[in-house]
């Protein structure tokens, strides 16, 4: 089994390409959810959002299904992430089943994409997993 650093290196590895791929067709990264299932498959949701309240509106339901898909069992970890209107930079939320949280913020570089090498992880909360039990 993957440690927590290793799951989320993978869903991130993930979203680089995909938010990548967004950037170089547009200015933004569309709402994106990722899936690590036990089986090492990553599943990925894009939602769209024209708003800031239809974006709240996708991020929730995208939210709540990864609740769903974690109750089966086979999730390991999730990644949650969206272009911040404010700042244009891409807010990724990352939880994994042991209850690792980070907040990813990852600068945009217009023509470039996204600076991982400015990227910051902070403390995250949980959102989709329950709360693990110590023993």
């Amino acid at each position: 089994m993957q440690t927590s650093e290793e799951q989320f290196q993978e869903l991130m590895a993930h979203f680089v390409a995909r938010g990548n791929k967004a950037l170089a067709q547009g200015t933004t990264v569309p709402p994106i959810s990722l899936v690590l299932g036990k089986d090492g498959d990553v599943r990925c949701s894009v939602g769209i959002a024209d708003t800031s309240g239809e974006l709240e509106q996708v991020l929730a339901a995208m939210k709540k299904s990864l609740v769903e898909q974690v109750r089966t069992g086979a999730v390991l970890a999730t990644c949650v992430a969206s272009t911040d209107a404010e700042t244009g930079n891409i807010i990724a939320l990352l939880e994994n089943y042991e209850n690792y949280c980070a907040k990813v913020t990852i600068p945009v570089v217009t023509g470039s994409g996204l600076d991982m090498e400015n990227m910051q992880i902070d403390d995250g909360h949980i959102c989709v997993f329950p709360l693990a039990s110590d023993s």
